[in-house]
């Protein structure tokens, strides 16, 4: 399901229409190459779609196995509660910086391009 709806983006659906229409106009290399483009870059936006919510679901893990009732057992004990509201200042400070540096860096490239 993950790799289908990388495949349902309008642009993805107008690069195949025209993969279809080079078929019927009888340009198959331009077809080949277009679904080349399409197959890949929906392959490449799996894969990362895939690491990203394995990385979630081992942050996920991460914090709820001390909560386990086995967790004990292992020697696992729950964070204490002070560093929560650290761990989300630090995600929120993370998420604000890569929103500046695409801020600037797409700045940059655009004033580049003139």
């Amino acid at each position: 399901m993950l790799l289908l709806r990388q495949f349902t983006s309008p642009i993805i659906l107008i690069l195949i229409g025209a993969a279809v229409l080079s078929i019927f106009l009888q340009d198959v290399t331009d077809a080949v190459i277009i679904l080349v483009i399409v197959i890949v870059s929906g392959l490449l936006g799996f894969w990362q779609e895939h690491r990203a919510a394995t990385a979630v679901l081992s942050i996920a893990a991460t914090f709820l196995v001390p909560y386990l009732p086995f967790a004990p057992l292992l020697g696992f004990e729950p964070m204490p509660g002070r560093f929560y509201p650290i761990i989300v200042l630090i995600v929120i400070a993370y998420m604000a910086a890569a929103e500046v540096t695409k801020h600037l860096f797409y700045r940059a490239s655009a004033s580049y391009a003139k």
